[in-house]
Formats: structure tokens, sequence, C-alpha cells
């Protein structure tokens, strides 16, 4: 919470990721802010999470093998339930990661509808 209130003081642009962000857990006056934009990325199918962590410790430099992840795979699945349940909660968007360019669109539409109201400062929803 620190660094995003200090991003906003200085108006700095920033993108945090990780599952350390529970929806709900940071200060509702930040949530609010037409800038400051969570998404929570799902991977829906369990054989494709799977899959795209096997993929991503090929082409990631990464601290742990993935078969510590694999490991794990179970309670990574509940974590990734849980953090959709906090979502929905939370009214939190939620993109379900089923091909790159789809995710990184629909996150780019709600980043540019929130763009044209800190810009117009009318609430409309651009056309």
């Amino acid at each position: 919470e620190a660094v995003i209130e200090r991003a906003l003081k200085e108006g700095l642009n920033l993108i945090i990721e990780g599952v350390h962000l529970v929806p709900g857990f940071l200060k509702k006056e930040i949530m609010a802010l037409p800038n400051v934009v969570l998404v929570v990325i799902t991977s829906p199918d369990e054989s494709q999470h799977r899959s795209r962590m096997y993929s991503r410790s090929e082409s990631v430099v990464t601290k742990r093998p993935v078969e510590s992840y694999m490991k794990e795979f179970p309670k990574i699945r509940a974590i990734q339930s849980y953090l959709v349940d906090r979502a929905r909660e939370e009214e939190t968007m939620i993109v379900e990661n089923i091909n790159i360019e789809q995710t990184v669109d629909e996150i780019f539409e709600e980043v540019m509808r929130r763009a044209h109201k800190i810009v117009f400062g009318d609430g409309k929803e651009e056309p």
C-alpha cells in the first residue's frame, strides 16, 4: 500500500504484479481512484494452467525449478480460487487468461476507460 501511495503522490506510473495483491485489502480511498486499476487474471482451465507454468519456467529465469511449483499446484489453484472469490465480492475486474492478446486487450480497454474518465471528468464511457 505504501508503494502505491508514494507512486500516486509522486505521479509515477506503476504496475505491481503478484498474488499478494488481494482484492479488498487495499484502502477503499485508493481503489476508488480512477487511475488505480486492480485486475485479477485467472487461468480457469487446470491443465492449461499447468502447461503455462511449465512454459514460463522455460522462458523466465526462476529461482526454483518448476517441479517445486507443481508439487504445490493444488495450493496454487486454491489461492487463485480465493482471489477470484475476493474479486467478485469487491467487484474487481476478473480476466480469464485464455488468450494473451484478448487478455491484454481487455485490460487495455479498462485502463483506457479510466483514462477517459480522468481526462474528461464526466464519468461517461468512451463511445
